[in-house]
């Protein structure tokens, strides 16, 4: 008896073991599939790649429907700068999304309420991040967002992996205004703009 219960675990492991396999390697597959779809790896820089703006989340920067360049891997060896606009993948379930670094490593930053808007803004090495030049930039609703956590465990400066990632339009979507601290490794390549679209 005790052999037949010991054959039954055996067996149940085993097709536990070959299910689990069977998944990670469709998985793979299907996370390979896109020429985007890997980050932050060798070689850097990666292949440019055209692609359409599919949001409007960027607006004054890349309108929805232009076309864009990205440049994939480029910041497996090139350190991200104040204001590059990137391609940023926050799950290998969803598509990447062009954002704005506005906070990079080695920034201090605080969040601050915003009652004229019932949300949030952010202050980045003493200066607010600003909405068309004139506006502080809100995000989220009136309970803390996210990103206040990042500000408590980091003691209000950006660590060397750490991003502050924002849409131009607030309040902002698939962004550190709803998901708080990016991490580099999910900025999969750099953006450059196309300034004749009549191609």
């Amino acid at each position: 008896m005790d052999k037949i219960k010991t054959s039954i675990i055996f067996a149940v492991l085993v097709a536990l073991a070959l299910v689990f396999f069977i998944f990670k390697k469709f998985q793979e597959s299907g996370t390979t599939s896109s020429p985007y779809s890997v980050g932050n790896q060798a070689p850097c820089p990666g292949e440019t790649l055209t692609l359409n703006m599919d949001d409007q989340y960027m607006k004054g920067f890349i309108e929805e429907g232009a076309k864009f360049k990205v440049t994939i891997n480029w910041y497996a060896c090139h350190a991200i700068e104040r204001d590059d606009i990137v391609f940023y993948r926050i799950s290998k379930m969803m598509n990447p999304v062009v954002r704005m670094a506005r906070g990079i490593p080695g920034d201090k930053f605080k969040t601050v309420p915003d009652k004229n808007n019932q949300g949030w803004n952010i202050i980045i090495n003493d200066k607010p991040v600003m909405w068309e030049g004139r506006i502080p930039y809100f995000f989220g609703a009136s309970v803390p967002p996210p990103l206040s956590l990042g500000e408590k465990s980091r003691k209000g400066v950006l660590g060397p992996t750490d991003v502050i990632l924002l849409s131009t339009v607030p309040p902002g979507h698939i962004d550190s205004g709803i998901f708080g601290i990016s991490n580099i490794v999910d900025v999969i390549g750099k953006i450059e703009l196309i300034t004749d679209q009549t191609h």
